[in-house]
């Protein structure tokens, strides 16, 4: 049978062929899609030298080949996408900022490890779950929700376009989503699609009513047949798809910020952006892809992080081509241009920059970041904010530092003239057409490192710059990092600083090397500072161009500007600076420096600058080497606080500590387990988190396993010989077809524990005998017939074996009583439970017992059965037959255990037992009253839930009471009574930011379910962060039927903003509650109270019937809402939970306001 595989990349055009040369045939089945048959046996060779499996391997082979042959692929078109249409779909109202109702998926999506088993659709280019957001937030990626982004932007639906959305199982869709999924995934072939959903967001237009330019993609998002398996989102960019990236603002002084698409979690820690989401190379997502096909973008969604296929070469996504073939096209504002071995983009003519990045030529830039670390001993507070204006037109650069704490360190920080340097190189104005500024260089995007050193002092500073690019608001990000010390300047000190030239090396590619030797004066001082910086800058550049023609540029720097304004704690550097091209011959020609090391011009002189990482270490007899700089023990690392710092040979690496996720520089706390994030195995239970222990699926008793996987534990007597009960036998079962423990006949039990038959189960009487019921002991025995004696099984004539009545006890033996036998009307002799005779001569039975002491000495009890009969059995925690038993671990590590115990060996067994200061039984400990050190619960507050801490005299302190109608310690207290399985019953079964709350259910008295929280929002059983406040302070104030907002110290980009408005309403009072962060205002037009969240999200009618309802006031503490009716002439309150409502004034009032 010859294996089938998919290759992505053909063009539905290409007719059916047999490639025989490969030994291989090839169908195309559809735009972008073929099908790949191989006969391996002739071809075995294709994959010998590769890492991948045959048929993976010549699927790429192929599509190499297809490209080659064909010169691209075409990209998709909008035939090409899942079909759609008012035919088939449900459709949104064309409106501006609109959602779709909850829908209920057939089944689940497994998105970033949580089910769902609804989402929303929203126009303005995302798939949510847990809640809707209709409004565009103009705010960079991720937002605060779990959301898919095929195209997050202002979309204005009014004037174009429709938003489609349907849930399909057509069989067709399905299989060809399967193959999509096989042929880019190595672990795909076995994924099998139980549903697709659709949404479709076709020609839409953009905010406001725009339709000169529309936007035209889909999302589909496939989910397995297993429920909480595998999911997949296949995003879907036609050519020509994208036409705009940016809606006209709805505020304007603020720009919308660029369209964004990708996946977020909705924890701010979790999220993965396609290439060129939020800049302007977002409008080629036609042409990229990470599938080998233009437009089309895959990942798998289930796992922790969204991830792209795995079976495509990045040579294939990347690679270089010509102009005309590129699969990474050049960004807007740019030419492309094709050289030897590829091609470069270039900014076009009234533009400047890398050709990745480009802005008009004169245009004011802002650059913002933070400044971190720690300089003079003291840690710099990371509120401290980099900001800079730049005047490209005339070369000026305003750089400033807001926000300095410790105030101390403004005045010093004047000494550190790099940081505004920095900026200065960046745009500096170029003098003639061979000069390179540093963003013509790098684009904005690159890593530097200065080392300022200050000679007379023997202070030193490592200066870090991370140059991030454009963001969504066409701002340049940088992060900059000092650490080190500086000379102190008194305050109130004047710094001057004379005009100077600066060089800047081009060493290699995407290398650039400075050196600068300079001097400061304070005010008042004839003295000067003098300081050296060697910088280093690392950069891409395209491969392909040729060398630079002048790679020494020289910057002047004149009309320096530095202050520290105190009051404001903000530290200034101003600047003008230009840059030219250093003609004549390069000083470096014909030197060679030491390892470690390159020459850097400086104006007509040279010298040796270590690398990056390395520094000067000066000899007496053989001048001066480069030696390893150890960042981590000299502290100019920028490590993230809560990394480990790793010391390498000229650098150095930062890993996350245990329990944070990140890249070492920036380290974030992975998000709390819960049991809902776990694939616990369909037979296992999830043991909810503690403060010392994260969630841990766990199987039952009967099964072993990590919980993930459970499998049943060994039945197999042969295996484990003392599980069979002493009478009992080790046999094969051929119905089961398994060995199983079989008592023997006249015994019954399951083979683990086995008890001999009652005479009427068994019918094991003398013939001389009948099987007579005994009411006393509610059993049957055997009696003799009259005329006999004995035990009923074995009977004999009277007279014969001294079998006589009996009058007393004594006439028996000592293991049997004399009891009255109604069926013969006379007292006779019979053995005790557990022995066996005629009552005159008894022994004890095998597994027989009177006391415990009959039974194994460890583990084992005499226990009576059913029948009254006595039998050794093994206690809880042991196993055998009663008369061998042997102790079962109870734990075998600690997480089996209340966080307040060890799982520790007790000389017979490991056993859950529970620390000093705790008492119970290892699986539940609490503080042991009386104990030094342990907290009575008014002081731990760790009573379980439904219990309470009150004041017990007879110990003289606080405990843990169960509630009424709940039954335990006061640490597990559980319902009285039995009831089916509810929250009230395993809190668990909520999330840990819900509640269990009661609900009258219609027919069915009142049930329990999990509500979300105040500030969260869900299902009760995942519960997200409800949408929050930004922190800033502002003023809520109505006008007609809109609610705007105004921070209290509005700034020119910042004035303020419509938050929310709704048709047909007047807004009167407003009030907020800020336990939930929400507002309400009454709207009298409609005689209504309204609320919605801080920020506008959510809006929804709370209380309707009023009339006339204008002031209005809230009591957060006691849930209380206030507002006067002006024509009712009332004051009213209502709580906020709706349980109640209520006038409080009505008379002696005119016309109440508020």
């Amino acid at each position: 049978r010859r294996p089938r595989c998919i290759l992505v990349g053909s063009d539905r055009r290409t007719p059916p062929s047999r490639v025989d040369a490969l030994g291989v045939h090839v169908t195309v089945v559809a735009a972008g899609l073929a099908l790949v048959h191989i006969n391996a046996s002739r071809r075995p060779d294709l994959c010998a030298s590769a890492s991948l499996p045959a048929c993976q391997c010549t699927v790429l082979l192929l599509l190499s080949l297809l490209l080659v042959l064909q010169g691209s692929v075409n990209s998709l078109s909008v035939s090409d996408l899942f079909p759609y249409g008012v035919n088939q779909d449900q459709q949104l109202p064309r409106e501006n900022d609109i959602s779709s109702a909850e829908v209920q998926l057939s089944s689940p999506i497994t998105f970033y490890g949580t089910e769902y088993s609804t989402l929303y659709v929203n126009d303005n280019g995302i798939v949510s779950f847990l809640t809707e957001v209709p409004s565009f937030f103009s705010a960079p990626f991720p937002l605060r929700y779990p959301i898919i982004a095929p195209l997050y932007s202002d979309v204005d639906t009014r004037e174009a376009g429709r938003v489609f959305y349907r849930e399909t199982q057509e069989p067709s869709l399905l299989a060809r989503f399967e193959q999509l999924v096989a042929a880019n995934f190595a672990a795909g072939s076995a994924f099998r699609a139980r549903n697709l959903f659709v949404a479709t967001w076709d020609a839409v237009g953009h905010y406001e009513r725009r339709a000169d330019k529309l936007n035209t993609f889909q999302v589909v998002i496939g989910s397995s047949a297993e429920g909480g398996g595998e999911a997949y989102a296949l995003l879907l960019y036609p050519r020509g798809g994208i036409q705009w990236i940016m809606g006209d603002g709805k505020n304007p002084d603020l720009p919308d910020a660029k369209a964004q698409a990708g996946f977020m979690a909705g924890d701010e820690h979790r999220f993965t952006a396609l290439r060129g989401s939020g800049t302007d190379h977002v409008i080629n997502l036609d042409r990229m892809s990470n599938t080998a096909v233009p437009g089309q973008w895959l990942y798998r969604i289930s796992d922790h992080q969204a991830v792209g296929p795995d079976l495509v070469s990045a040579e294939l996504l990347h690679g270089g081509g010509t102009c005309s073939t590129a699969r990474e096209p050049c960004p807007p504002s740019t030419e492309c241009r094709d050289f030897a071995t590829g091609f470069c983009c270039h900014c076009e003519r009234g533009f400047f920059g890398n050709g990745k990045n480009c802005v008009t030529n004169g245009s004011a830039l802002r650059v913002t970041g933070k400044l971190t670390g720690s300089l003079n001993g003291q840690a710099i507070s990371s509120e401290v904010d980099f900001h800079s204006y730049v005047d490209t037109a005339n070369g000026r650069t305003y750089t400033a530092l807001s926000r300095v704490s410790p105030t101390s360190l403004g005045s010093d920080l004047r000494a550190l003239l790099a940081l505004g340097d920095i900026i200065g190189w960046l745009f500096a104005l170029p003098q003639d057409d061979r000069a390179r500024s540093g963003f013509v260089l790098t684009g904005g995007e690159c890593n530097l490192t200065s080392e300022v050193h200050f000679k007379q002092t023997g202070h030193h500073v490592t200066l870090v710059g991370s140059f991030q690019g454009f963001d969504v608001f066409n701002m340049m990000k940088v992060h900059l990092e000092v650490r080190g010390s500086l000379p102190s300047i008194a305050q109130g000190s004047g710094v001057t600083v004379g005009d100077f030239t600066q060089d800047y090396n081009l060493v290699g590619p995407g290398s650039i090397k400075s050196h600068l030797s300079h001097s400061f004066q304070l005010e008042g001082s004839s003295l000067p500072i003098e300081y050296m910086v060697d910088t280093s800058v690392a950069f891409s550049q395209c491969p392909h161009a040729p060398p630079a023609d002048s790679p020494q540029q020289r910057v002047h720097v004149s009309r320096n500007f530095i202050d520290f304004d105190m009051k404001d704690g903000i530290v200034r550097y101003a600047k003008t600076t230009k840059v030219t091209a250093v003609d004549g011959s390069n000083p470096c020609h014909g030197v060679e420096c030491g390892e470690h090391s390159i020459c850097v011009a400086d104006g007509t002189e040279h010298r040796c600058q270590c690398d990056a990482g390395y520094e000067t270490l000066m000899h007496r007899d053989r001048g001066s080497t480069c030696v390893d700089v150890n960042e981590c023990q000299t502290g100019r690392h920028n490590c993230h606080v809560h990394a480990e710092c790793i010391n390498l040979d000229g650098g150095f690496a930062c890993r996350c500590q245990p329990g944070y996720s990140g890249d070492g520089v920036s380290c974030q706390r992975l998000p709390e387990a819960t049991c809902a994030s776990l694939r616990c195995h369909p037979a296992a239970e999830c043991v909810q988190p503690t403060p010392r222990h994260p969630p841990q699926c766990r199987c039952p008793v009967g099964y072993t396993g990590d919980g993930t996987t459970c499998v049943p534990e060994a039945t197999d007597c042969r295996q484990r010989p003392l599980m069979c009960h002493m009478k009992a036998q080790c046999q094969y079962d051929s119905r089961t077809r398994t060995y199983g423990c079989r008592c023997p006949a006249g015994w019954r039990g399951d083979g683990t524990f086995c008890v001999e038959q009652s005479c009427l189960e068994a019918d094991d009487c003398h013939e001389e005998a009948q099987c007579v019921y005994d009411r006393h002991v509610d059993s049957h025995y055997c009696a003799c017939n009259p005329g006999f004696s004995g035990d009923g099984y074995v009977c004999y004539p009277q007279g014969v074996g001294g079998g006589h009545g009996c009058n007393s006890h004594s006439d028996c033996h000592p293991r049997a009583q004399c009891i009255f036998n109604a069926s013969i009307g006379q007292q006779h002799c019979r053995c005790m439970p557990g022995f066996r005779g005629d009552g005159y001569h008894c022994v004890q039975s095998q597994s027989g017992c009177e006391t415990s002491r009959d039974c194994a000495p460890v583990g084992g009890a005499c226990v009576a059965s059913a029948d009254g009969r006595r039998a050794c059995r093994c206690m809880d925690g042991f196993e055998g037959d009663g008369h061998r038993c042997q102790a079962v671990d109870e734990c075998s590590t600690p997480d089996q255990c209340d966080p307040n115990a060890q799982c520790a060996y007790d000389g017979q067994r490991y056993r859950c037992q529970c620390g000093h200061g705790y008492e119970g039984d290892g699986k539940t400990c609490r503080p042991a009253g009386g104990v030094d050190g342990a907290l009575p619960c008014n002081v731990a507050h760790n009573c379980g839930p439904y219990a309470q801490c009150v004041y017990d005299p007879s110990v003289q302190s606080h405990r843990c009471i169960c509630e009424p109608g709940t039954d335990g310690d006061g640490y597990v207290c559980r319902p009285s009574a039995v009831r089916p399985l509810s929250c009230i019953d395993d809190p668990s079964l909520c999330s840990r930011n819900a509640d269990c709350v009661a609900r009258n259910a219609q027919g069915h008295g009142v049930s329990h379910v999990c509500q979300c929280q105040p500030g969260f929002t869900g299902d009760g059983k995942t519960c997200a962060p409800a949408p929050r406040a930004s922190g800033e302070e502002y003023l809520l104030f109505g006008q007609g039927m809109s609610i705007l907002q105004m921070p209290l110290n509005p700034t020119k980009s910042n004035p303020g903003k419509l938050l929310l408005m709704e048709q047909h309403q007047t807004v009167v009072g407003i009030t907020a509650d800020c336990v939930e962060e929400r507002i309400y205002w009454t709207d009298a037009a409609s005689g209504a109270v309204r609320r919605a969240y801080y920020n506008g999200s959510s809006p929804e009618v709370f209380l309707t019937g009023l009339r006339s309802p204008e002031g209005i006031a809230l009591d957060w503490a006691s849930r209380n809402l206030f507002w006067t009716d002006s024509i009712d002439d009332t004051v009213e309150v209502a709580s906020l939970d709706g349980a109640y409502r209520h006038v409080i004034v009505s008379t002696g009032l005119v016309n109440p306001r508020g």
